[in-house]
């Protein structure tokens, strides 16, 4: 029979582990050396950038405001909110990242990522890798790191969480506040850029659908006379903004993409919001052997951005 736990005790939790910042850095100049991570000079600079920051334990101060100041260069009155140069670039970095490890850094032991909802990266070791020493969290190397706690602890904080999360809920419905309205343009027709749906179900191909959404909200940005949300962004508007919301045009945007035998077929159209009726749609063939996916991604973009500008611009805008 085995030695049984004294009654009371609590289970062993081991210390978490994190790479060393010159595992860090290692994994950063392979990254930035494959081929496999295509991408150009800008991104590639805010890679290294939002890194060496976390390494040098300044990660709370990476923002859009530093980012865009440093690293692409926008002068001191910079907006992330008129301006999304930052939000469109960190897409294109994750989905960057995501192919690497798809392709060339499957096996890498060190993942560098960049979560969403934030521009401050990750750094963490492959489960089941013993290739590479570990170097133990410590609260001097990394702020509040994770300690030891109590199952009854960690049950009260729970139960602290919930209860929070009711009270703010509760206090929501009955204030009712409508939410802010975005700054309202005359005359600029809106478009919302939905994620394209990869049909192939191909790992790869979910990586070209999100890449080729951040190509055009880049390109269509890029053409002007447009107000551009991405799903994600879409402001939510309660009953009261919604009354009193003043009437836009809005058209949305999405596609699909379907691969099969080293070639991909893209189909895109364009919604008009208020009636669902289509007012274009378009399919573009691309030959996976002939470039790279940020290539094609970034030319079909280009087409899609043209086409969309030429129907939505000369049309009657309310």
């Amino acid at each position: 029979m085995g030695q049984q736990r004294p009654i009371g005790s609590e289970p062993i939790v081991p210390p978490a582990l994190t790479p060393s910042a010159e595992q860090v850095r290692e994994q950063l100049r392979r990254i930035l050396s494959s081929v496999d991570f295509h991408m150009p000079e800008r991104l590639r600079s805010f890679l290294s950038y939002v890194v060496e920051e976390t390494l040098s334990g300044r990660a709370d101060r990476i923002k859009a405001y530093s980012i865009a100041l440093t690293v692409f260069g926008r002068s001191t009155d910079f907006d992330a909110m008129n301006d999304p140069v930052v939000r469109i670039a960190a897409g294109r970095l994750r989905r960057g990242l995501e192919r690497y490890y798809l392709l060339q850094g499957r096996e890498d032991p060190i993942l560098i990522d960049m979560p969403k909802g934030g521009y401050a990266p990750r750094f963490h070791c492959r489960e089941g890798s013993s290739t590479v020493p570990l170097q133990e969290i410590s609260s001097a190397s990394v702020p509040r790191a994770v300690r030891m706690i109590s199952r009854k602890k960690l049950l009260m904080q729970s139960c602290f969480a919930m209860l929070a999360v009711s009270i703010l809920v509760a206090l929501s419905m009955l204030l009712d506040r409508p939410a802010p309205l975005p700054p309202a343009v005359p005359s600029r027709p809106s478009i919302v850029v939905k994620p394209f749906d990869n049909l192939s179900r191909h790992p790869e191909s979910t990586a070209a659908a999100a890449g080729l959404s951040d190509e055009l909200l880049a390109a269509l940005t890029s053409t002007g006379g447009f107000t551009i949300f991405s799903s994600e962004t879409v402001p939510t508007l309660g009953r009261k903004a919604a009354a009193n919301a003043r009437p836009s045009p809005r058209f949305i945007l999405d596609g699909t993409i379907r691969e099969a035998n080293d070639k991909i077929k893209i189909w895109s159209r364009l919604v008009d919001g208020q009636t669902r009726e289509i007012v274009w749609s378009s399919v573009y063939d691309a030959d996976l052997k002939v470039g790279t996916a940020f290539e094609y991604e970034a030319n079909i973009a280009a087409k899609i951005s043209a086409s969309v500008s030429r129907v939505i611009l000369p049309a009657k805008v309310q």
